[in-house]
């Protein structure tokens, strides 16, 4: 048996401020559709089966809380069945 193929499917949480949002978005013109447009294609291109997206109030702040631009604070899971890259520690690097 492919010990790769028996692997628990990992998990990556990364947390971005919203501020390096915003220089992002200015650096490469990306909206809200882009970045979900480039999330789904990553699924895709991983060979996914499923795909879940859930949306929800961000927990450990006040009901209502905003951010510094007024807009409602939410987190946005996207989870998928692809295979995965093999250093997940890639993505955290800059």
């Amino acid at each position: 048996m492919n010990p790769a193929a028996a692997s628990p499917p990992a998990t990556i949480r990364a947390r971005i401020h919203e501020s390096a949002v915003r220089r992002v978005t200015r650096a490469y013109g990306g909206t809200l559709a882009d970045i979900f447009t480039e999330a789904l294609q990553n699924s895709r291109r991983a060979g996914a089966a499923r795909i879940r997206i859930s949306v929800a109030a961000l927990t450990g702040r006040p009901s209502g809380a905003q951010t510094d631009m007024g807009a409602p604070c939410f987190t946005v899971t996207i989870a998928d069945d692809g295979m995965g890259i093999a250093d997940p520690a890639v993505l955290l690097r800059v």
